[in-house]
C-alpha cells in the first residue's frame, strides 16, 4: 500500500494504517488551509514525501527492500479503479491479487478505514496477479471487464465478490459473479479466455 506515497507493506493491523493516515491528514488539512486546492493535495504531498525520503543506496536501486519503511514512491493514480473522491486528503494505492489470502485478509482493515475516515480517504486498486496464483490473472481480467461495462461501482462490487469467493475463481464462477453485479457473463468469459485486459494489468505492474 502507498498512503500519499508512503509505503506500508503487508496485511498490517488497523493501527499501523491509522498512524500514517492521521499524520497525512494533518499535513493535508494544513495544505488546504494554506490555499492548496483539494484535488492537488495528493500530488503535492506525494511529491513532498518522496523528496523527504531517505535517498537510495549506492547500488542505484530506489525501490526499497522488503522491510523498507522510509522510501516514498510516486505512484500515479492514472485510470485505475478508485473508491472515494478525487478531493480526498489521503490516497491509499493498493497493489493486490484476488487469489491471495493475505490480500483478502487486509480487506477488513480497509473497510474499517473507510468507515472511520469517510470522504477523507480514497482507495486506488492496482492489479498484481502473482504467477503462482493461477486464477489471479483471470479474476483481474474479469474485474476489469466488469468495470468496462459497469464503471467503478461495478468493479468494486465485483472486487468484493471475488474476495468472498476466493476459494473458487474458475471461469464459470467468474462469469456467474459478473452476472450478479449486472455485467454480461458472456463478455466476461471472452475477456478471460482472450486476455483482453492484459495491457491494463501489465500497466499496473
Amino acid at each position: 500500500f502507498f498512503i500519499n506515497g508512503i509505503s506500508v507493506v503487508g496485511a498490517q493491523p488497523l493501527d499501523v494504517f491509522k498512524k500514517t493516515i492521521d499524520a497525512e491528514l494533518a499535513k493535508a488539512q494544513a495544505k488546504v488551509a494554506s490555499g492548496t486546492p483539494r484535488d492537488r493535495v495528493y500530488a503535492e504531498l506525494a511529491l513532498v514525501n518522496r523528496e523527504s525520503a531517505p535517498k537510495a543506496g549506492d547500488d542505484g536501486d530506489d525501490r526499497g527492500g522488503e522491510d523498507d519503511t522510509k522510501t516514498v514512491f510516486k505512484i500515479p493514480v492514472g485510470s485505475s479503479p478508485v473508491r472515494g473522491s478525487a478531493t480526498a486528503l489521503v490516497t491509499i494505492v493498493e497493489f493486490a491479487d484476488f487469489q491471495c489470502p493475505f490480500c483478502a485478509r487486509v480487506e477488513a482493515t480497509l473497510e474499517s478505514l473507510r468507515h472511520k475516515y469517510g470522504d477523507k480517504i480514497r482507495i486506488v486498486w492496482k492489479n498484481e496477479p502473482l504467477p503462482f496464483h493461477p486464477n489471479a490473472e483471470p479474476a483481474a481480467e474479469a474485474a476489469l471487464e466488469v468495470r468496462a461495462e459497469r464503471g467503478d461501482a461495478g468493479f468494486w462490487s465485483m472486487h468484493d465478490k471475488l474476495f468472498a469467493a476466493q476459494r473458487d475463481l474458475s471461469p464459470d464462477v467468474l462469469a456467474k459473479l459478473a452476472g450478479e453485479v449486472g455485467a454480461n457473463p458472456g463478455r466476461v468469459r471472452v475477456a478471460v479466455k482472450t486476455h483482453s485486459r492484459k495491457n491494463e494489468i501489465g500497466a499496473d505492474a
